[in-house]
């Protein structure tokens, strides 16, 4: 296991010069997630290394953009999905007047009703018609990319565009903290998944954040639910374009939760620099910063407009 720190390039990229470094294909050298390339990001990356062989020498792929803090030897190769979740330390800019405190407001808020857990604006597209493109493909209009990566960054869009759309309805309706007849409810402290039968009951649990309704990342093996909540998912899907042809030819599938809680460590501060709040929090696997930073920055009126870096 390699722990480096990389800022300006992608994680693809460290990963790709740590394999040079030591000879190994680029195959080789795996991670449990990938890290943005515009922070200043720590994690580590693993590769295979004979157990009589000396650790490689990494010198060589050191530059301001990266470098290696500390090498161990581990018995497990690293994949994707491995982390438990990432810690985030966030200076805000261009603060207004009064905004740390709204911004407080909202975070105490999130306390106690979760965090909402819908994907963020990358998970588009730079142009954010990823999802758009891939049901072109599903419905035979357009040609799958014959990149194996790009296909699946187009399918994962798609179904992470209906799950969007769910988490909409259940906010618009008033529903995320609650339980409905049928949702599929994950527990947070296994996450195992169990389907509401006595929605009174469950209901009071959801509202101790002991357990939250999950979503549908639509495809041919997902776990459906069932009775109302399968109408909010049935509305979802054919807003988004998806009828059973399309579902047929998505990929499995999964089911993942509406919010999460959010870490009781979570701190905002007043930054050292004028008009600026600093945000410290750890959010589990597969939640976005992007999504709460979106909460914490709301306007009073307006929506939060939201630009990507030029690539």
């Amino acid at each position: 296991m390699v722990r480096i720190e990389k800022s300006g390039i992608t994680s693809a990229e460290a990963m790709r010069r740590i394999a040079k470094a030591a000879g190994l294909p680029e195959g080789a050298v795996s991670a449990a997630g990938h890290k943005d390339r515009a922070a200043r990001a720590r994690q580590w990356i693993s590769l295979p290394v004979p157990i009589r062989a000396p650790l490689p020498e990494l010198r060589s792929a050191e530059s301001d953009e990266l470098k290696v803090l500390e090498a161990a030897r581990h018995g497990n190769k690293l994949r994707p999905g491995h982390q438990r979740g990432n810690r985030f330390t966030i200076t805000i800019r261009a603060l207004p007047a009064g905004g740390l405190g709204r911004a407080a407001s909202i975070l105490a808020r999130l306390r106690d009703t979760g965090v909402p857990n819908n994907f963020g604006p990358q998970r588009f597209g730079r142009d954010g018609d990823n999802a758009e493109r891939a049901l072109a493909c599903v419905r035979g209009t357009a040609h799958w990319p014959r990149d194996r990566r790009l296909k699946s960054l187009f399918m994962s869009a798609l179904q992470s565009k209906a799950f969007n759309r769910l988490l909409e309805l259940r906010l618009e309706t008033g529903t995320l903290g609650t339980a409905l007849l049928g949702d599929v409810m994950q527990k947070h402290a296994t996450g195992g998944l169990f389907d509401v039968e006595d929605p009174a009951k469950e209901t009071l649990r959801a509202q101790a954040l002991e357990i939250s309704a999950t979503g549908l990342l639509p495809g041919p093996r997902a776990r459906r639910a069932q009775h109302e909540a399968k109408v909010f998912e049935d509305r979802a899907l054919a807003e988004v374009g998806i009828g059973d042809s399309e579902l047929a030819l998505l990929d499995d599938g999964t089911r993942r939760a509406l919010r999460y809680p959010l870490d009781p460590e979570a701190r905002l501060a007043a930054g050292a620099e004028p008009d600026t709040m600093v945000l410290e929090v750890f959010l589990p696997s597969g939640a976005y910063a992007t999504v709460l930073l979106g909460e914490l920055m709301k306007p009073e009126q307006g929506e939060v407009l939201r630009a990507l870096p030029e690539s």
